[in-house]
């Protein structure tokens, strides 16, 4: 096959409860590595994510410890998972946290050290960061100077042009809400209850910028893109810091590819970066872009279709 083959990996805000469920029943390779996984994070935290995503009675899915680990966990799940079934990526592009996800993809760092950064930067987060979140805002991203909005919040992604994604602590947030509804601009607010991209994450800089600093970082073995605004790969602790503190900018991730070949397959839950990547370049066909993980849990039948195009692309 001559066109390239793209995982992408999300972040916060793309979760949802029992994310992956029809893979972890029908996929052997999707639930061994996915309770490899959970048995080192029982080792560590005592909790397992597992029952948390499948088992325990429905609850609201919005600890930042849990949700960090499971969307972390998934997704590395199903790269494994697609990797078996012979779909090997030629790159991996991450954003935000999806960044340790694609790094521990190609090798940039190794599996258990890109998990505990993960679980380490949720702790230090519900630690020492306020209570905020996120606002998804359908508009375009020049609203943003209008009602004050920049005034209560920060401007952490500009979107696919369509909807720009503002953070903020909730006070802040409340105001940003109220002015929205007044002026009947649609809002949806996300699943989190902080607000990364923003000056409140440089409350745990000084704990987490040393623990960088301990980690292993290698040569990734496959083409790592990333949706930072900023680029340090050749200071990688620094690069991994602006993941977490700087804005997204997804478009930038996709620049060193091939849009009228190459196919785009999203690892993050609710297909977010497929969503946004056809709506960002229209022009794509959507035969090139494939979601997986699914709110209404057509896990199974989104991959059997994906390894149907692939293999028939390859013929």
């Amino acid at each position: 096959m001559s066109s390239s083959i793209i995982f992408t990996c999300a972040g916060q805000g793309s979760h949802f409860p029992s994310m992956g469920k029809k893979l972890i029943e029908h996929y052997p390779t999707f639930r061994a590595t996915l309770t490899e996984l959970d048995r080192l994070v029982q080792k560590k935290l005592c909790i397992s994510i597992v029952d948390i995503l499948y088992t325990i009675k429905p609850q609201p899915f919005l600890k930042l410890l849990h949700t960090h680990t499971a969307i972390f966990m998934v997704e590395y799940s199903l790269a494994q998972l697609l990797i078996q079934s012979g779909i090997q990526p030629n790159k991996v592009i991450g954003m935000s946290l999806g960044e340790y996800v694609a790094a521990a993809i190609t090798g940039m760092l190794n599996l258990n050290e890109a998990l505990e950064a993960v679980i380490y930067q949720a702790q230090l987060i519900e630690k020492h960061c306020s209570l905020g979140g996120m606002l998804i805002i359908i508009a375009q991203p020049d609203l943003y100077q209008k009602y004050s909005l920049s005034n209560h919040s920060t401007l952490i992604s500009e979107g696919d042009g369509s909807h720009f994604i503002v953070a903020g602590e909730h006070s802040d947030l409340l105001f940003v809400e109220k002015q929205l509804k007044a002026n009947k601009i649609p809002y949806q607010s996300l699943p989190v209850q902080y607000a990364f991209h923003t000056q409140e994450m440089d409350r745990i800089k000084d704990y987490f910028v040393p623990y960088l600093h301990s980690l292993s970082f290698h040569s990734p073995k496959i083409p790592f893109l990333s949706s930072s605004s900023n680029e340090h790969f050749d200071h990688p602790q620094l690069h991994f810091w602006n993941v977490l503190r700087q804005p997204i900018q997804l478009e930038k991730g996709f620049r060193p590819t091939n849009l009228t070949s190459d196919y785009f397959i999203d690892l993050s839950p609710g297909g977010v970066i497929a969503h946004s990547l056809k709506r960002m370049f229209p022009h794509i066909d959507s035969q090139q872009v494939f979601p997986i993980l699914s709110p209404t849990h057509k896990d199974d039948e989104n991959l059997r279709h994906l390894l149907k195009s692939i293999k028939h692309a390859a013929t």
